[in-house]
């Protein structure tokens, strides 16, 4: 998936995201984010790497719950 696909999808009603290499569709998480739901939407449409790992980084926890919104790999 191209950064310009993910860049299409930048609202909270449909929010796409990138971290590291996978990318995410948020759309479904974000009145659900224990961190409120404005943490989801600054990174929809962008990567959001630095901001999931700034928050996240090493809490396997937070990992698991993003797994399941991957639909792809971002294209180099």
């Amino acid at each position: 998936i191209k950064a310009t696909a993910v860049a299409r999808h930048a609202s909270a009603a449909d929010c796409w995201t990138i971290v590291g290499r996978g990318v995410y569709n948020l759309t479904g998480y974000v009145t659900r984010h224990p961190g409120g739901r404005s943490e989801i939407v600054r990174v929809c449409g962008r990567n959001g790497s630095s901001a999931f790992l700034g928050e996240h980084s090493g809490d396997a926890d937070a990992r698991r719950a993003l797994a399941p919104f991957r639909i792809g790999t971002l294209a180099r």
